[in-house]
């Protein structure tokens, strides 16, 4: 199997970790002041990137840039236009030298790394889609997952909205080998959107003998 990294988890011999990212996500309304500074001290404790679904925010990226002014984070958001809820966002550490690729009222890709780079999707469907907005959104989604492969590895993250019997809602692919898809799809139900550590994905930008 291999040795464990200082989070526990068991590295293959033969891969070396070059930078351990830690990712999160969250379905949760930042529109009250107390929660959202909750939330912030909560990623900055343990985090390197959190998605958020359904944060309810207008102006977002005003409003979260003057709660992380002089902080080593930044925000990239995109509210939901004309109706209430939605919303959408990422928190960053400014290490990680993010940018926006692309972004709609569901879905925001942004781009992280040096010369490793990462391409991070939030997504959000709607739970009652009468009118076929979703079908539309995947169909985007997996477009620009097959642009975005072009540039580097990808990561989708975001609520879902769905419910395949009494399967778990969370699918994760947590194993070294499971990177290879470069496609790790990530829910946090309502029910659970508190359990930030147990909803969490851990990133490897990984080489084979020491190269990457």
């Amino acid at each position: 199997m291999g040795d464990a990294n200082s989070s526990g988890i068991p590295i293959h011999s033969g891969f070396t970790v070059v930078e351990l990212v830690r990712v999160g996500c969250m379905n949760l309304h930042l529109v009250n002041e107390n929660k959202r500074r909750q939330f912030i001290r909560l990623v900055l404790d343990g985090l390197d990137i959190c998605a958020v679904t359904e944060s309810w925010l207008k102006d977002s990226n005003s409003v979260m840039g003057k709660e992380l002014m002089d902080t080593n984070w930044q925000w990239f958001g995109r509210d939901r236009i004309g109706k209430r809820g939605g919303g959408i966002g990422f928190l960053v550490n400014k290490r990680l030298k993010a940018k926006i690729l692309s972004n709609c009222e569901s879905t925001l890709w942004i781009q992280i790394g040096g010369e490793s780079m990462w391409c991070i999707a939030v997504v959000y469907l709607l739970p009652k889609d009468s009118e076929g907005n979703n079908r539309d959104i995947l169909g985007k989604l997996q477009q620009d997952i097959i642009r975005y492969r072009m540039v580097g590895k990808v990561l989708i993250l975001g609520d879902f909205n769905g419910r395949i019997e009494e399967l778990p809602n969370r699918v994760v692919n947590s194993g070294l080998e499971g990177i290879d898809s470069e496609l790790v799809i990530l829910r946090t139900s309502k029910d659970k959107s508190r359990q930030l550590w147990k909803s969490s994905v851990e990133l490897y930008e990984y080489g084979r003998d020491g190269r990457h």
